[in-house]
């Protein structure tokens, strides 16, 4: 079976969550069922996959309303990642269950929230330059923790935060699966991602019981590759953006699911796991 997820050149925490979590869970999996591929975590619930034979459908997310491909009986959908894609799913008369987000499992892996916790982390998304945003943590003494850090790396960073405040929506996951308070942002990711970015974010919010709203702020460019002008501009949108933050994040201000809430959703991605390796020998 092929694990199928976003394999970009630039690392990203979110899509290396696949193969740490699902390789542990299902360590069978290169051996069996070769015509299959395995769609977990990130919004890759498209039609990407389409050409393969059969396909297991473990949690992902769709891109949008309309965004799935034609589902047929190659697609065994175990459950999705939240009730928009679920409804996504539904319009084409097909019932499936959601339960979150397959990414909350990195729970089982590390220690929760550190007691001595102190830092605030600052994450950016994985395409933004990291060069500005860095200057940004240093002016308001936040952290940065990027996402093209190893998933150790992330998670035990996350770990030291008292919250964080992240444009890369894996960055909340994980810091509500190890109990962190987040706060969530976009600067590039609403005019990159497109209605994928608000749809993806509204989709896992509601999966464990949370609304979703963010802080807007500007674009930040690689100075190097900027004029004079630009620099200058680029300059008041850091005044911009470090006051916003000053007012925005806040331990009073982040968000964090319900204990009970979490719990119940960690207790049916574990079951969806024993029903998956006993059904596909995993």
């Amino acid at each position: 079976m092929k694990l199928g997820y976003f394999d970009t050149q630039l690392r990203n925490v979110g899509d290396d969550l696949n193969p740490y979590i699902f390789k542990h869970y299902f360590p069978n999996m290169d051996n069996v069922h070769p015509d299959c591929v395995f769609i977990g975590i990130g919004s890759i619930f498209d039609g990407r996959f389409s050409p393969s034979p059969q396909k297991l459908v473990f949690g992902p997310g769709a891109r949008g309303a309309n965004a799935l491909p034609e589902l047929d009986n190659s697609w065994d959908i175990r459950f999705v990642r939240g009730p928009l894609t679920q409804a996504a799913v539904q319009k084409q008369g097909i019932e499936c269950p959601y339960i979150s987000d397959p990414g909350l499992l990195i729970s089982e892996f590390f220690e929760p929230k550190s007691a001595n916790a102190q830092d605030i982390g600052l994450i950016p998304y994985f395409r933004t330059e990291h060069q500005p945003w860095q200057e940004i943590a240093d002016r308001l003494s936040f952290k940065l923790i990027s996402p093209r850090l190893s998933v150790e790396e992330f998670a035990n960073s996350i770990r030291q935060c008292r919250f964080v405040v992240t444009e890369a929506m894996h960055g909340a996951i994980i810091a509500d699966a190890l109990r962190v308070p987040w706060l969530p942002y976009s600067s590039i990711t609403a005019s990159h991602e497109k209605e994928t970015h608000q749809f993806k974010w509204t989709d896992w919010c509601q999966s464990v019981g949370m609304e979703f709203s963010e802080l807007n702020l500007p674009i930040l460019w690689n100075p190097k590759k900027m004029g004079i002008a630009s620099r200058l501009k680029q300059a008041v949108k850091k005044r911009i953006i470090c006051n916003k933050l000053k007012h925005y994040a806040s331990a009073d201000n982040a968000l964090l699911s319900d204990d009970k809430i979490f719990s119940e959703r960690m207790q049916q991605l574990k079951e969806q796991i024993k029903k998956a390796q006993k059904d596909y020998n995993l």
